[in-house]
């Protein structure tokens, strides 16, 4: 994407690369965008959470039906006051994608179950070693659900999984982290049911940004959004994703009446957040938007991302 933008600015804008990791942490990163120390970066939504808690309204199980219902709750007013929040402290999403409903692909990252044993059942999680993202949303989870939270680094989640160190994983990013981690190599079942529809954020230093020539902004935006559409889609519409997914496990999807009874195990969790300033808006507005169009044809995806 950035080489794209240098050669369609004909060289105006020149960028320096680092990969994930390699200069900061996604918290670090933020916080380094939100300085101008970097002009772009990318995070996930419970790290963005940390500078504005509205994100982690995201991270709320079962909440979303699927993607193209964030999609329509991404265009509301109330998910863009949290945009123009975060635009005040510093950084801004890229124009036309996903965040200001102007272009969105119909899902981004699925957050699924995967474990060694039949994972519909909400007794079968008493007392079972979990891997999770130690956000205070998943570890509610854990005591809601009555398993043990644990925190594994990525690089040693093989070998916790392997040896039954966890014995389950609330897994990160379906098709990309799949392609290395082989969850299926270590576990029988998966619950197709997204736990929680994630995202990441993506976008600018907000005073680097707004002192660009607006020609330039011309170029960038529209090349920004059309990497996103192709970056984020949805897994199970994508037959190599899902198999990569799916392989050699057992699928497990929770019906609407199971669906309903973790949402009623979950409800504490979920008026924990109704309570907090701010949140009750974003509430109505994910209830408003069940139910509709989908937000935008799925564009096809990237392949190398398997």
């Amino acid at each position: 994407m950035f080489a794209e933008m240098e050669e369609a600015t004909g060289g105006r804008l020149q960028f320096e690369i680092h990969y994930g990791g390699e200069l900061y942490n996604e918290f670090d990163g933020l916080m380094a965008c939100q300085d101008n120390a970097i002009q772009s970066t990318a995070a996930a939504h419970d790290a963005v959470a940390s500078l504005d808690e509205r994100w982690d309204f995201l991270s709320l199980p079962f909440l979303f039906d699927d993607g193209d219902h964030m999609g329509r709750f991404m265009q509301t007013p109330a998910w863009n006051s949290v945009l123009d929040s975060l635009e005040q402290k510093g950084l801004m999403s890229f124009r036309g994608n996903l965040w200001r409903g102007e272009g969105a692909s119909g899902d981004t990252i699925g957050y699924f179950f995967y474990t060694g044993f039949p994972p519909d059942k909400l007794e079968n999680w008493a007392g079972k070693k979990v891997r999770v993202r130690m956000t205070p949303t998943q570890v509610k989870m854990a005591e809601l659900l009555g398993f043990q939270a644990q925190e594994v680094n990525m690089a040693e989640l093989p070998m916790a999984m392997q040896t039954g160190m966890v014995e389950g994983v609330l897994g990160v990013c379906g098709v990309g982290i799949m392609n290395f981690l082989r969850y299926q190599d270590y576990y029988d079942y998966v619950l197709s049911n997204r736990v929680v529809i994630g995202t990441h954020f993506r976008g600018w230093n907000t005073t680097w940004y707004n002192q660009l020539p607006d020609d330039i902004k011309d170029i960038i935006d529209p090349i920004a959004a059309d990497m996103v559409d192709n970056f984020s889609f949805d897994t199970r519409d994508s037959d190599d994703g899902w198999a990569i997914i799916t392989s050699n496990l057992d699928v497990v999807t929770l019906t609407s009446e199971e669906l309903a009874k973790w949402r009623d195990l979950l409800e504490p969790l979920y008026a924990d957040y109704r309570a907090k300033t701010g949140f009750a808006e974003l509430f109505e507005a994910a209830e408003a938007t069940r139910g509709g169009e989908p937000v935008k044809p799925l564009k096809e995806p990237i392949k190398e991302w398997y």
